[in-house]
């Protein structure tokens, strides 16, 4: 669900940047844009935490659509052109086809660096808003009783916030929470919050549905014991 309204808001963010670049239908489209802005501006505060949208300026956008919506007249816009026609009578139409007519390259690369330029800031933002858990190997030992496989233990640090997407060990895994809480829940069983002192346990066949800080302020670190195939991968993500 997630990256499909990802996909429709940065759709929305692309036809709404070139429909006020060429100035047409400029109001309902500033309107739109500014319900937009301040949507996203919304999630990030539910998410990230109020300094979130103030970071990317959401609240200043929001503002400058409602401002424009409200204007009057658009000069030098589409709108503007077309209001211009209707004015002119038939006779004067030919001149104006041939204006939309030579505009149509400009129109074109409008649309290209505004399509650019709005996915990468998209991408650049929501990679910047991602905090990232940061994984501290301690100790890595094979285990001759057991051809094949390896003793792991690590640290996994949880910044606030966090949550790790769905996923498997394939491994018998011991968590041990050193500082913070963290929620944590396997496929079919119960959620559990988990404070310091206390531990958590999941097998080579869990899936590992729910893992994340259960604070947005503070972050949260958790010892890990693991015993797996020699060289297979900490985490293997589901699909």
């Amino acid at each position: 669900m997630i990256p499909t309204l990802g996909v429709v808001a940065t759709g929305a963010e692309i036809l709404c940047g070139l429909l006020l670049l060429v100035g047409w239908h400029t109001r309902a489209t500033a309107l739109l844009s500014g319900l937009l802005l301040l949507s996203f501006g919304v999630a990030m505060t539910i998410a990230l935490g109020v300094k979130a949208p103030l970071n990317f300026a959401v609240l200043t956008g929001v503002g400058g659509a409602l401002l424009l919506a409200n204007r009057k007249n658009f000069p030098f816009s589409v709108d503007e052109l077309q209001s211009a026609s209707k004015c002119l009578g038939r006779k004067e139409a030919p001149i104006m086809k041939t204006v939309m007519t030579d505009a149509k390259p400009i129109l074109m690369l409008v649309f290209l660096l505004t399509s650019t330029l709005t996915i990468t800031s998209t991408l650049v933002a929501q990679e910047a808003s991602q905090p990232q858990e940061t994984i501290t190997q301690l100790t890595s030992t094979d285990l001759a009783e057991c051809s094949g496989k390896e003793a792991l233990m690590y640290t996994v640090d949880f910044p606030p916030g966090f949550s790790s997407p769905v996923h498997r060990h394939n491994a018998h895994v011991s968590v041990y929470v050193l500082e913070g809480s963290v929620v944590m829940q396997v496929k079919g069983g119960k959620e559990v919050t988990l404070t310091p002192g206390q531990t958590f346990y999941e097998g080579p066949n869990d899936v590992h549905v729910v893992s994340r800080n259960a604070s947005r302020t503070k972050p949260a670190k958790f010892l890990v014991s693991m015993v797996k195939d020699k060289g297979a991968p900490l985490v293997i993500l589901e699909k």
